[in-house]
């Protein structure tokens, strides 16, 4: 056994028969510490906790994860802290994987960087990613640690507050927790698991090791609910978030319903090798945002066809963005702006105008087009929407809404 003591911290490795409080259920042992160090009511080093459910930039489907966002180096300014910040264990855990990657900074510069996931209870995990570097501590116990991964599925103890590495990261630190036993309220939770199967075969592992090294979205929860009641309140009090529930939410879907997040009809078959968080480029959501969630918006990937105000040709494609809306801004039976959980299955067309976005403005030369109907796929009923975009300010009469084929692009779920 060996036993490496620092000043932080204690780092066991452990034979797979010890005891370990990572292996109890998981309200026996709630976590304690932040990710970062505490100094008296203020987390250090951290400027805000962002909640479960962005949309923002490369995220076309809402975030399962948290973010921290460290201190800038000056109001404004970017957000690498002026020195390195170190990342600490949050409680008596087990790091399980540590997993090397590039991160790519301000400037287009490439780092390599580390997500590191830890076992905190029984069947779930808790994983940080965007470390620039691991504490010396750690990979004297794990040897060097190269693509695609360190793992070892009985794990290094390490205790509360004990050095986890350091952070610098211009995507400020991603914190996430899993549960291999359980499903978020997905319409169907299960397209969004990778291949769990073929991955196992590839990689010679068993299937549980690849749930844990790839966890499915579906198997997220919320950070907040493993850490103490004061752990909690003090994390909470960085987060601009105060609507319910505060800790966001990703699995918006609404059955039956246009809300939630869709997927490309033309993906077909699933389970994706990978899963879905690393395909959603095509996805598309419709959703609220993620600070303010009385806001709904309309989150496009790269393939969201424009066309001429008439829906005759194509011009284009629409840009990845976060299209936001005034909902109901005129009556109801014209179908305009309608909220998501309001648009059943049907034939009727959708339209959305008065848009705008974070990065644009006001977008007074694009209308949003949604129709949700059920299709005959592979032998079932599926609930499928087809989306367009046009090239004018005002919505169309609804008898001029006729969306032709080839015109949109179509997304499933059911």
């Amino acid at each position: 056994m060996k036993i490496a003591l620092l000043a932080l911290g204690l780092f066991l490795a452990l034979p797979a028969w010890a005891g370990h409080p990572a292996d109890d259920d998981c309200w026996d042992n709630p976590m304690t510490l932040p990710l970062l160090g505490v100094s008296g009511s203020n987390i250090d080093h951290l400027d805000e906790l962002l909640p479960l459910g962005n949309t923002f930039g490369s995220h076309v489907l809402p975030t399962s994860h948290m973010y921290l966002n460290l201190e800038r180096e000056a109001p404004g300014g970017p957000l690498e802290p002026s020195k390195d910040t170190t990342v600490i264990a949050p409680g008596e855990v087990k790091i399980v994987a540590i997993a090397p990657h590039d991160d790519t900074h301000t400037g287009g510069s490439t780092i390599q960087a580390f997500k590191v996931t830890m076992k905190i209870c029984k069947d779930t995990y808790l994983f940080v990613d965007h470390l620039n570097m691991i504490d010396p501590a750690i990979t004297n116990l794990t040897g060097p640690i190269s693509a695609p991964y360190w793992y070892d599925p009985n794990g290094i103890a390490v205790s509360t507050g004990a050095a986890l590495g350091t952070t610098r990261s211009t995507h400020a630190l991603d914190l996430g927790v899993f549960d291999v036993t359980f499903l978020a309220s997905y319409v169907s939770p299960q397209l969004y698991h990778p291949d769990y199967a073929a991955l196992a075969s590839m990689f010679a592992l068993t299937v549980p090791d690849v749930q844990i090294l790839l966890p499915s979205k579906a198997y997220k929860k919320c950070p907040l609910d493993y850490f103490t009641p004061s752990t909690q309140a003090l994390m909470l009090t960085y987060n601009p978030r105060t609507a319910p529930p505060v800790c966001g939410d990703f699995a918006q879907d609404v059955a039956g319903r246009a809300q939630g997040s869709w997927l490309p009809l033309k993906w077909n078959s699933f389970p994706l090798l990978y899963g879905v968080d690393m395909n959603e480029d095509e996805a598309l959501a419709l959703s609220y945002d993620y600070i303010n969630p009385s806001l709904p918006l309309i989150s496009v990937g790269e393939t969201v066809p424009v066309t001429d105000a008439d829906g005759n040709y194509l011009i284009g494609t629409l840009p990845v963005r976060d299209y936001y809306f005034t909902p109901y801004i005129s009556s109801l039976s014209l179908l305009e702006n309608w909220l998501f959980a309001d648009i059943p299955n049907s034939s009727d067309v959708y339209c959305y105008r008065n848009l705008s976005t974070i990065e644009d403005g006001p977008i007074t030369d694009r209308v949003i087009l949604l129709q949700m109907d059920q299709q005959l796929l592979n032998g079932s009923w599926k609930s499928v929407l087809k989306v367009q975009a046009r090239d004018r300010s005002d919505c169309p009469d609804t008898g001029r809404r006729d969306l032709n084929p080839g015109m949109t692009e179509d997304y499933a779920r059911e």
